[in-house]
């Protein structure tokens, strides 16, 4: 039996590109985007953290909960937390947007 990598897709490594809001892009050394090679937006968040430790600031609060005002998109859908594990395809787009305000 013939088992598939879940990160391969035809032969070649699958990845998704992690699009970084300005105000996370100190924690990633100034980068826009991030390829991952990964298949829910769950597997390119748990990713991204462990290339840049410093970033989960902007995710996780002190009790390790994620902030409410995280939102993910994929190729410029909403999804929500419960669609985390969502399966995304080879070249897709996860864009983190962090709603922030002041006055």
């Amino acid at each position: 039996m013939h088992v598939v990598h879940p990160y391969k897709t035809r032969g070649t490594r699958m990845s998704i590109n992690v699009k970084i809001p300005m105000i996370m892009r100190k924690e990633t050394d100034w980068q826009g985007e991030v390829e991952m090679p990964c298949c829910t937006p769950e597997e390119s968040l748990d990713e991204l953290l462990k290339r840049f430790p410093a970033i989960k600031k902007w995710i996780y609060n002190k009790q390790d909960e994620m902030w409410d005002r995280l939102q993910f998109y994929v190729n410029g859908e909403q999804i929500h937390n419960h669609e985390m594990k969502r399966p995304m395809k080879d070249g897709d787009e996860l864009f983190l947007l962090l709603n922030i305000c002041g006055g």
